[in-house]
């Protein structure tokens, strides 16, 4: 490749890592937090009958994640293990709650907060709930049994 081809090169992608907002790079899950919510997910139908809840067992209890552990209310979570193995990503919104998000899935993900075209996300690695979707660096969201829980990061 020639200095100038190299350059042009260097240039080129410089300006695409550039134009991925700040925003793109999903929040590290470390540390506390704190189970503040739930409400119906989007893809129960109207009439179908509800899942047993674990709202009353979840809400208000935390959830906490460090490198050699994450520690849940198990069960109904199931998600507590040792040695995750985070994987961070911008994964698109059929990767949201096992791909149980409505089409169109970009309204129904704004419709939950996503700001984005995609969903900036972890995945622990572990058993049961593993999946996290960030709304922003201090909110996160999951499913289970037809439900989104909401969690806060715990203030220090």
């Amino acid at each position: 490749m020639t200095p100038v081809r190299m350059i042009v090169s260097t240039l080129a992608l410089a300006a695409c890592v550039a134009a991925v907002p700040a925003s793109a790079k999903p929040s590290s899950i470390l540390g506390a937090w704190t189970i503040v919510s739930s409400t119906p997910a989007p893809w129960v139908k109207p009439g179908e009958p509800p899942l047993p809840s674990d709202e009353k067992e979840l809400i208000g209890h935390q959830i906490v994640f460090s490198k050699n552990a994450v520690m849940a209310p198990s069960p109904p979570l199931n998600a507590r293990c040792r040695k995750p193995n985070y994987e961070y990503r911008n994964y698109d919104f059929g990767w949201l709650f096992e791909g149980n998000l409505p089409e169109p899935q970009d309204k129904a993900a704004a419709a939950l907060g996503f700001k984005e075209k995609f969903a900036p996300g972890v995945s622990t690695g572990c058993e049961g709930v593993s999946d996290f979707g960030f709304l922003d660096d201090n909110t996160a969201l999951f499913g289970l049994n037809n439900r989104i829980y909401r969690i806060e990061r715990k203030k220090r």
